[in-house]
């Protein structure tokens, strides 16, 4: 029940797209866990788990839209707010079906920068998705990403990235697209 109220809780901020107040109804959650494994409040991942929120040092993926869909994506991105039931700026990232979500992701328009598309067959750094991942201060402003819950560890970022330039380059929607 704690685990479901820290997400709802984490869904509501990421709604606003600011960091929540301190006036908020429910009581605001340690920092986020770093590959350290310990908070940036210096309390170690017990407390994450105390909270319902994810440990990101558990996540474990392959190079794969599906590995990626089941372990980083649904425990990271997937709140209801953020990229799961009502998906920030229509990006939905915890969808069963594998086909439309590449289609969502690869040689598409980022809706949030227009000028960037989420993901570039073969090129990470060219790809608005996992530039959200490792920039401090991405691209047409914005948080990087997950959210308000931490920085995924290295080898979950390069995980994302090797899946990225493992892509063929007429992978997902046309190149440009609006979709």
């Amino acid at each position: 029940m704690l685990r479901v109220a820290a997400r709802a809780w984490i869904g509501s901020c990421a709604l606003s797209l600011v960091a929540c107040s301190d006036e908020a109804e429910e009581p605001r959650p340690p920092a986020a866990v770093h590959d350290s494994g310990v908070h940036d409040s210096g309390v170690h991942d017990s407390t994450a788990e105390a909270w319902g929120l994810p440990d990101l040092n558990a996540i474990q993926c392959e190079p794969s839209l599906l590995s990626l869909r089941d372990s980083v994506f649904e425990v990271a991105c997937g709140f209801e707010h953020c990229h799961g039931n009502a998906p920030a700026l229509g990006l939905h990232l915890d969808t069963a079906n594998l086909v439309a979500l590449e289609e969502r992701l690869v040689n598409v328009t980022a809706a949030g920068c227009r000028s960037e598309r989420l993901v570039v067959p073969g090129h990470p750094e060219q790809s608005y998705l996992y530039r959200k991942l490792v920039d401090d201060d991405p691209p047409c402003a914005g948080d990087r990403m997950p959210f308000a819950i931490g920085v995924l560890p290295d080898r979950v970022v390069e995980c994302v990235a090797n899946w990225i330039r493992a892509l063929s380059p007429d992978a997902g929607h046309d190149a440009g697209s609006d979709r």
